[in-house]
C-alpha cells in the first residue's frame, strides 16, 4: 500500500517588486541633430522573458530593440550596442545602445517641440468588454521605471513642460513627472502592475485606468530660442 502521507505547499506569486525594469535615456543635440544613449536593466521573470526572445545576431538585435524599446519612434539609427547577463544564470540583464533620432522634434520659427516618450507601455491595452468573457492575465506582476534626461540646447529655454500624470488604482498605477534641473529636463515615468490578473469585474476600471494616462504619452516639451539681443544686454 502506497504511503498516504503527503504535504501540499502553495507556491507564492511573484510580487511586482521581483520583476523590475529600469530604462534610462539621455537625449542631446549635436551639430543640429538629435542623439540618445539608452541603458536598460531588467531582473526577475521580466529578464527571463526578454532574454528568451533576445537575438544574438547584430542586425536582429537592432530590429528587436527598435520594435520593443523604441516603439513610439520608428525613425532611428541604432549603433554601439552592448549587452550582458543574457542567456545565463544571473538575475540581471543589461542592454546599452546609442541611436540617432530623425524627424522626432519639430522646429517652427524660434521654437522646438519634442516628445520625450520613446515608447508607450500598455498604450493599446484596452479590454473589449463585449468580446472578453474571462479574466485577463499578464505574464507576471512588474514595475517599470523610465528615466529620460533631455539636455537643453545652450541657445534655448524651456517655455512649457508637459503636465504631470498620476493614475492610481488598487492593482496598477502610472506616474509621469517632468522637472527642469540644471540645464536639463528630467522626465520620470513609473508603471506598476501589482497583480498579474485583471478580473472580469474590473475590466471597466482597467479601461478607465488606460484612458487616464494614454494621452500623456503625447505630452510635448516646448523650448524657445533665446533672444540674442536680450542676452547681449544682460552681459553688458
Amino acid at each position: 500500500m502506497a504511503d498516504s502521507n503527503f504535504a501540499i505547499f502553495k507556491i507564492p506569486e511573484e510580487s511586482h517588486e521581483d520583476n523590475i525594469m529600469i530604462d534610462s535615456n539621455y537625449i542631446y543635440e549635436k551639430e543640429g541633430r538629435l542623439f540618445a544613449k539608452e541603458n536598460i536593466e531588467v531582473s526577475g521573470s521580466l529578464k527571463l522573458k526578454i532574454e528568451t526572445d533576445f537575438p544574438l545576431i547584430h542586425d536582429d538585435i537592432i530590429e528587436y530593440i527598435d520594435e520593443h524599446f523604441l516603439t513610439a519612434n520608428a525613425k532611428t539609427k541604432i549603433d554601439h550596442i552592448e549587452y550582458s547577463g543574457i542567456k545565463d544564470r544571473s538575475n540581471t540583464m543589461n542592454v546599452k545602445f546609442n541611436y540617432q533620432l530623425f524627424n522626432h522634434e519639430i522646429i517652427a520659427e524660434n521654437k522646438k517641440y519634442i516628445n520625450l516618450n520613446m515608447d508607450r507601455p500598455l498604450y493599446d491595452f484596452n479590454i473589449d468588454l463585449d468580446q472578453r468573457k474571462t479574466d485577463f492575465l499578464f505574464d507576471f506582476a512588474r514595475t517599470e521605471h523610465y528615466i529620460v534626461v533631455y539636455k537643453i540646447p545652450e541657445d534655448y529655454q524651456v517655455t512649457n513642460l508637459p503636465p504631470d500624470i498620476h493614475a492610481d488604482f488598487n492593482n496598477y498605477s502610472v506616474h509621469i513627472n517632468y522637472q527642469e534641473i540644471d540645464g536639463t529636463v528630467l522626465m520620470r515615468r513609473d508603471v506598476i502592475l501589482k497583480n498579474r490578473r485583471i478580473k472580469k469585474d474590473n475590466f471597466e476600471e482597467w479601461n478607465e485606468f488606460v484612458s487616464s494616462y494614454k494621452d500623456a504619452y503625447f505630452g510635448i516639451l516646448v523650448l524657445e530660442k533665446n533672444n540674442t539681443s536680450e542676452l547681449e544686454s544682460h552681459k553688458k
